[in-house]
């Protein structure tokens, strides 16, 4: 059988980054995929189908040895102990062990809710916000309601507009599709769905949740067989309802002083103490920036804005700050004591909370 090596290096390193590469992989030729089984999550990509032996074999022996072949195409061959590749003059044997197919059922078509193209293309911006805290698996996702996609790890929350089903996309899907995009543009047609969360169904059922990432190369599907019987906050509760204490709108040019300004008082952690702080001052004269770190010094900075009305100020972790200006040319900045609300190009709306005195 003649196979694409970069095609399968694609889809291998695609696998290689959401789990531990040593795990054996199952590659099903026939079938056209190579698998990931880790219990409670499936990891499967596909390759072009042929007629070759299904085989497993460790997923950094099967990397390293194709991309020694330094060629664009190999023949490979499946005996009982070994896994032969042949490019030109080069020839590599990689010990694997024979075995059989297992099928799974992936949900049918319309059992699929896809993100839209625009929600996609800000996929880095709403990842920003989702939590990494795995006791917390509820806030571990991308949440969609049918008017919006949310993300929050409990400090802050990013709001995107999204006219699609309610959906919930995981972590790792996620993951994986940020993964694609930063190696390559999602090329027309590249999407990224979730299906429906459903309670298991008897013996053929295992898996509860599945999500699927199309690009150009391969089609890579991730599924759990983890019912999370928690679900992901009501964020809309915490949207404030009182009109602002302060606010101010900002041009790209604003913005772009904000970031650039940031750096020098971000505080890593989340918490407040008195020795580190970072301040946002709105007042007549505009916005000021001042920063207090036990390292650096103290520093305060004005920020030319478009309009000010209102007097307050707010202690934030200028880092959360930072990530909700991103992509974004024009912001205006509300002030609700111990919240700011960031609205932003498109409807979008970052939400990021104080830190005590």
């Amino acid at each position: 059988m003649k196979i694409n090596v970069k095609q399968w290096l694609l889809a291998l390193g695609a696998l290689s980054k959401l789990h531990d590469v040593a795990m054996p992989y199952f590659v099903a030729p026939r079938e056209g995929l190579i698998r990931i089984d880790a219990g409670s999550r499936l990891f499967q990509a596909s390759i072009p189908s042929g007629d070759v032996a299904d085989f497993r074999v460790d997923g950094a022996t099967l990397i390293a040895g194709l991309k020694r072949l330094d060629a664009p195409e190999a023949e490979i061959e499946v005996e009982e102990k070994a896994l032969r590749l042949t490019a030109g003059r080069r020839k590599l044997a990689l010990p694997v062990t024979l075995a059989g197919f297992e099928g799974f059922p992936i949900p049918a078509p319309t059992a699929w809710v896809s993100m839209p193209a625009p929600v996609l293309a800000r996929l880095p911006w709403l990842a920003a916000a989702m939590s990494t805290d795995t006791t917390r698996e509820p806030l571990c996702a991308l949440e969609a309601d049918g008017k919006a996609i949310a993300s929050t790890d409990g400090h802050r929350l990013h709001v995107l507009p999204c006219d699609s089903a309610p959906a919930r996309f995981e972590a790792p899907a996620v993951k994986a599709a940020l993964r694609a995009k930063r190696v390559r543009a999602f090329e027309a047609g590249s999407v990224l769905v979730s299906s429906t969360p459903t309670k298991y169904g008897g013996p053929l059922q295992k898996f509860a949740t599945w999500h699927q990432i199309t690009t150009a190369d391969f089609v890579l599907t991730l599924a759990s067989n983890q019912v999370n019987e928690l679900t992901f906050p009501d964020w809309r509760q915490i949207l404030p309802r009182d009109p602002a204490n302060a606010s101010a709108r900002l041009d790209a040019a604003g913005i772009e002083a904000l970031r650039g300004a940031l750096p020098f008082a971000s505080a890593p952690q989340v918490t407040q103490s008195k020795e580190r702080k970072t301040t946002i001052h709105l007042a007549d004269d505009g916005m000021m920036l001042h920063g207090v770190d036990p390292e650096t010094g103290e520093a305060t900075e004005r920020i030319d804005v478009v309009e000010v009305a209102g007097k307050g100020k707010i202690h934030l972790n200028t880092r959360y700050v930072a990530d909700a200006l991103e992509g974004t040319e024009t912001a205006t900045c509300e002030l609700h004591n111990t919240l700011s609300v960031w609205t932003l190009d498109g409807g979008a709306q970052a939400l990021v909370m104080g830190l005590r005195d």
